[in-house]
């Protein structure tokens, strides 16, 4: 004859069975995600890492030191956060696809005072001048304000 049934050691069961299939799906996603960042966007692992390091310091670090290590953290994440918005921004400028459409697809003709005129992208225009990518040339210029005569901005065309 089999032991009698006890409901409440079958309840407790199924709830660890529920919680470990839980964990093991939270598992599988973040290394899905882990795996797509490294071939996708293998900068954003530096922010994984820094996560890591910031949950690490919460628990492990003497609790009078935790909430300055932390805070460094944060500094340390919104930095690099700005920089791959940068970098990204300016990967989309330097690109002949707008595949991450962060920049307008704008062409700028600059005309200089000596006749000769550049077709690109204006990145910056600063007090002194103004920097711009030439896609012909491949390159960066950076052109004072004194040689140039005027600028010219044709919009981009409408997706259809």
């Amino acid at each position: 004859m089999p032991p009698p049934y006890d409901p409440e050691k079958v309840v407790t069961t199924r709830q660890r069975i529920a919680a470990y299939s839980i964990l093991a799906f939270i598992v599988l996603m973040l290394l899905s995600a882990l795996v797509y960042m490294l071939f996708r966007f293998p900068e954003g692992l530096l922010l994984v890492v820094e996560f890591g390091l910031a949950a690490w310091g919460y628990y492990f670090i003497n609790p009078s030191y935790q909430r300055l290590f932390v805070s460094s953290i944060i500094v340390l994440i919104i930095l690099t956060i700005s920089f791959l918005f940068g970098n990204l921004f300016g990967a989309s400028v330097l690109s002949n696809e707008d595949t991450n459409r962060m920049s307008t697809r704008t062409t700028e003709t600059v005309y200089f005072k000596n006749g000769v005129s550049i077709n690109g992208r204006i990145i910056r225009s600063g007090e002194r001048g103004v920097l711009i990518y030439d896609p012909g040339a491949d390159r960066i210029h950076f052109e004072l304000w004194d040689a140039i005569r005027s600028i010219e901005a044709t919009p981009p065309k409408p997706l259809r």
